[in-house]
């Protein structure tokens, strides 16, 4: 559960793990649950900025449209464990990076797509296959491009435009 932390500038959120002992209760009348509470832990403190990050790169997977607010905000709600009175803190920011990507995705359409005939859906692919060696498996430059190359059957020099302009998507 993400909850932001008042009167920071720029604004943080801590991530709290609540552990709870959950009791069944079963009588006459039914079944009741009661939850005692057994700590809570506070994992991690991030900047706004990579939580909105986080959020949009968990969208991007999910395809969810950036016109889509309903959607959104109950992705967030349910995914993050965000409250819904926390939701518009940034629920516009996120829709505001999942159009600049969506906009980025339609430039490199149309600068990489026409050459080697790249579908939309190949180059989204090829930017999640890069995000996820550079990130989760922290390999180096000269293998994610030989990677990409042999995986989409382009040239070492197509790839390597490729890596390039997600690197610049990535790290900027």
């Amino acid at each position: 559960m993400f909850l932001p932390i008042p009167l920071t500038k720029p604004r943080k959120w801590m991530n709290i793990r609540i552990r709870y002992i959950e009791r069944r209760w079963v009588d006459d009348f039914g079944e009741f649950y009661t939850y005692l509470l057994k700590n809570a832990v506070i994992e991690e403190i991030v900047d706004e900025e990579e939580l909105v990050w986080r959020i949009t790169r968990d969208l991007i997977r999910e395809e969810i449209s950036p016109v889509d607010a309903l959607a959104i905000r109950e992705f967030i709600s349910s995914v993050y464990g965000i409250a819904e009175e926390y939701v518009d803190l940034i629920l516009e920011k996120v829709r505001y990076e999942l159009i600049l990507y969506e906009s980025d995705l339609k430039k490199i359409d149309e600068e990489f797509g026409e050459e080697d005939e790249l579908d939309i859906e190949t180059v989204r692919e090829i930017m999640f296959e890069v995000q996820r060696m550079y990130l989760e498996m922290n390999m180096d430059r000269r293998t994610i491009i030989k990677e990409i190359s042999l995986t989409y059957g382009l040239s070492e020099e197509r790839a390597n435009e490729i890596v390039s302009w997600v690197e610049s998507y990535i790290f900027s």
